[in-house]
């Protein structure tokens, strides 16, 4: 084949160019990692690397808590100062009225109440939750493999009180049962406060009402 000195005769012929050839060889690649859920599992791997790092090295008025939101995490020295395990849910309702008292517009509480409590104290929190006006209480979504069989309340003592949304954490790769994503189920949707704990609790804070349109969420 004959080519001018001016004219790259590579051009001609891209397969003859390596780039062309690794672009290629890469494609094809990501076909079979994207039907095994290779990236899936890559980004189920890397993810609370992926925070550490954004926390650490990323801009910090960027990654600051809004000042609207406040998260009180609750750890063993918490435990240790409080002096037992779990939190008695007067308290839990205490704090909660506290809250609603300093303003707090929604107040979360990520704690599982669906039996009744053995000493007593489902009717004095419900009183306070109540009284509050403004708490989200946690509910379990249960599944038969991937059939939705139905939602896990807080007892109805306490479910009569409040509002709740659930904490079910999805992975992102069928591959392996690493929790990493809030996940919409729009056949829980139908149900009684049917919507994911973190959603509920921006529908409380903005008094709207959560829908889905087209798969997509409308708040």
């Amino acid at each position: 084949m004959y080519c001018p000195i001016s004219q790259d005769c590579d051009m001609k012929n891209p397969l003859k160019r390596w780039d062309v050839a690794v672009a290629l060889v890469l494609f094809l690649i990501t076909i079979p990692a994207e039907r095994f859920e290779a990236f899936s599992l890559l980004e189920d791997q890397t993810i609370s690397y992926r925070h550490i790092f954004r926390t650490v090295f990323g801009d910090p008025e960027m990654m600051k808590l809004r000042d609207e939101i406040m998260i009180v995490a609750l750890d063993e020295a918490l435990y240790e100062e409080y002096g037992s395990f779990p939190f008695r849910r007067t308290d839990l309702g205490q704090i909660a009225q506290t809250l609603s008292r300093f303003g707090a517009k929604v107040v979360a509480l990520d704690f599982l109440m669906d039996f009744r409590s053995s000493y007593g104290e489902d009717e004095p929190t419900a009183e306070m939750l109540t009284e509050a006006g403004n708490v989200l209480l946690v509910s379990y979504a249960n599944f038969d493999g991937d059939k939705f069989t139905g939602l896990t309340y807080p007892n109805e003592t306490l479910n009569a009180t409040s509002i709740s949304g659930y904490t079910n954490l999805s992975p992102t790769s069928a591959i392996v049962d690493n929790l990493a994503r809030v996940r919409i189920h729009k056949d829980i949707t139908n149900n009684q406060d049917g919507w994911p704990y973190a959603i509920q609790a921006l529908a409380m804070y903005w008094d709207v009402e959560p829908r889905l349109e087209d798969n997509t969420l409308v708040m």
